[in-house]
Order: C-alpha cells, then structure tokens, then sequence
C-alpha cells in the first residue's frame, strides 16, 4: 500500500480522494443504521418489551417492524439516530452489554471494510467507496465514544443526548 500512496496523492488521485470523501456523507445514514442494529439487538437479548431504532430528525417518513423491533427514519439530520428501550429492571451489566454493542458494531463494520480492501482487488472506485465506509464507521464509532453530550435535533436546549461514552463512563462512576 505504501507504495500507492504517491500515486493516490497526487492530481490523478484527486478524483479518488473526492469520491471517498462524498462516501462517507453518503454512507451516514447506513452508518448509523447499523451503529443503532448493535444496540437494538443486544436490548433484543436483554429486555422483552419492544424496542425503536430512530435515525434521523423530525417526523418519520418510513418505518417497518421486524419482530418487536421497530425502525423509523427521517429526512432530516440522518448523522443523528438512537435506540428506545425499556431499562427497567436491567442490571448495570445488561446496559453496559447493550450500550457497547453500538460501537462494537461501527469497529466491527470498519474492520470489514479494512479487510476488504486489503483482501480483494476491486477497482480503484471500489477502494475509495470502501475508504468512505471505512471513515464514517470510525467517525461513528470515535463519536459516540468519547464521553460528551451529542446534539440533540429533537429539542434546541442546550444540554443534548449522552454519548454512549458517557452513559458507560456514568455507570462505571
């Protein structure tokens, strides 16, 4: 690889360099999709009520239900996403299990797009889209764990929503 690197800084590999960035804008709402699928399911395991997986801001546009699952997006600010669930009567352990399981799933999907481009030999388009799926699963993953409050888009008040950092750092406090 690092002898491609020349090559890929160059004016030839602009084109490449602004494909892979248009990716990771592009990739935001799947990418928060499957940060939210990690928490969703691991409360799956741990709690019997039903559970909602939010992406976006505003009014819901589309949604669907699988099983006691139910996912709604929205147009507006699909950066933004998260998972409602009962945590009444889960222990501390349970919470922690469901509150990594997001960020387990950004490092685990960036993982996989690493190994796809080490492993196979796509065309250049295919590496700079998989470098786009790469950074914005990271982005994700670095987000949600550094222990700060995210934006809220529901309210304009000034405290927003914990970061799973946050939440985690919270229960070991």
């Amino acid at each position: 690889m690092a002898a491609n690197l020349p090559g890929f800084f160059s004016m030839e590999g602009l084109p490449w360099i602004i494909l892979a960035w248009a990716f990771i804008y592009i990739l935001r709402p799947i990418t928060t999709v499957v940060h939210e699928l990690g928490h969703a399911l691991a409360a799956f395991l741990f709690t019997d009520q039903s559970i909602q997986i939010r992406v976006g801001a505003g009014e819901g546009r589309f949604h669907f239900r699988v099983n006691r699952i139910e996912v709604f997006f929205a147009s507006k600010q699909m950066i933004t996403g998260h998972t409602v669930f009962s945590a009444l009567n889960l222990s501390k352990l349970k919470m922690l299990g469901i509150l990594l399981a997001g960020p387990f799933f950004s490092a685990f999907a960036a993982g996989l797009g690493i190994l796809l481009i080490y492993q196979t030999n796509f065309h250049v388009a295919i590496d700079a889209v998989m470098i786009g799926w790469v950074c914005s699963h990271l982005l994700c993953f670095i987000r949600n764990m550094i222990p700060i409050h995210l934006q809220n888009p529901h309210s304009n008040g000034k405290t927003g929503i914990p970061s799973d950092g946050l939440q985690i750092f919270r229960i070991f406090r």
